[in-house]
């Protein structure tokens, strides 16, 4: 890497700022490089400052994130995650917004929470990154609020915005990312509003963990169709076992004391579990509905475009029983 960089100089006569160069092309050029080397995130719990850790499943976001980056022309890329509480989702999401900022010129980025405070609190994230880089990687921020940072060595800008009907209606972006996406009201307005500006080759990453009180949400719809190959969107969930060190002894003391809607909601052991409605809060038991779900099976033969199925063929000489609901669901 050195010598391709510098042709002719070798180790023993390079300067500091030639090494900062090298390491600042090293990050421009590889994202993984920059977030395993020059990320650090306040862990308030155990009150340090801590790396950002390569975990296998944050490299499968970082190795899309960098081929989206790569390609030239970029066509858009569109995420969706469903996750488990804690696996490291918005800290990277503010890292990949900082390294795009920092490393190429005329970037609009878009973080975007429930609400206000929540969405500044995104942006705050990428600006103690950036005030932690070591002074060749520091750039000076400008304008520096709770709802804006940008670089003006740069010309790139991330704003912070609530979710609303109209955010980011009118406005051209790089890359919007949206924290905890399930709580957001109005998801699918708003969405609706940033679509065409990720049309012409931006980057779209939806992060969220699973609202259970509500199963018929806008990104429970993206999910849906996402998993059918439909929409354009990738995929991908993280059940709470994928961060490195987890058991289920671990699960077990983190969920003490929830009940077991919530516990599925906040750390969900598998996508089934995260996307089921909640046992306690149905009418009917779903432990009862499953094994019925196993019995089911494909109709023998369908007519007119699928709108008549059959599963058993008519017998003579029997008696049948055919049940209708007239109401509609009016009544």
């Amino acid at each position: 890497m050195v010598s391709e960089i510098l042709n002719v100089k070798t180790l023993d006569v390079i300067t500091k700022d030639e090494l900062d160069d090298i390491e600042w092309r090293k990050c421009q050029k590889s994202l993984l490089y920059y977030l395993t080397h020059y990320v650090h995130i306040e862990d308030r719990t155990e009150q340090r400052v801590v790396n950002w850790q390569p975990w296998a499943h944050l490299i499968q976001l970082v190795n899309l994130v960098q081929g989206w980056y790569s390609k030239h022309p970029r066509e858009p890329l569109y995420i969706i995650i469903f996750k488990s509480r804690q696996v490291g989702a918005s800290t990277t999401l503010s890292g990949i917004a900082n390294w795009l900022i920092t490393f190429s010129s005329n970037t609009k980025g878009i973080l975007q929470s429930k609400g206000a405070v929540e969405a500044s609190e995104m942006l705050a994230r990428s600006r103690y990154i950036n005030e932690h880089h070591p002074e060749f990687l520091k750039l000076k921020a400008q304008p520096d609020q709770d709802d804006m940072m940008g670089f003006k060595s740069t010309e790139s800008i991330i704003r912070a915005l609530p979710s609303t009907e109209d955010a980011g209606r009118s406005t051209d972006a790089t890359f919007i990312f949206n924290d905890e996406w399930e709580k957001h009201k109005n998801a699918k307005e708003s969405f609706a509003a940033m679509k065409p500006a990720m049309a012409k080759g931006g980057l779209f990453i939806g992060a969220t963990t699973v609202n259970k009180i509500d199963m018929e949400s806008f990104p429970k719809a993206i999910w849906g169709d996402a998993k059918k190959g439909v929409n354009g969107f990738i995929p991908i969930f993280w059940d709470y076992f994928v961060v490195p060190g987890r058991t289920e002894m671990t699960y077990q003391r983190d969920i003490v004391g929830m009940p077991d809607w919530l516990a599925e909601q906040e750390f969900p052991r598998n996508e089934k579990e995260a996307l089921s409605a909640p046992k306690t809060l149905g009418y009917f038991q779903h432990d009862i509905l499953d094994k019925y779900l196993e019995l089911c099976r494909d109709p023998i033969e369908t007519r007119y475009g699928g709108r008549i199925r059959i599963w058993k063929p008519a017998l003579t000489n029997h008696k049948d029983v055919f049940a209708v609901d007239p109401s509609e669901g009016i009544e």
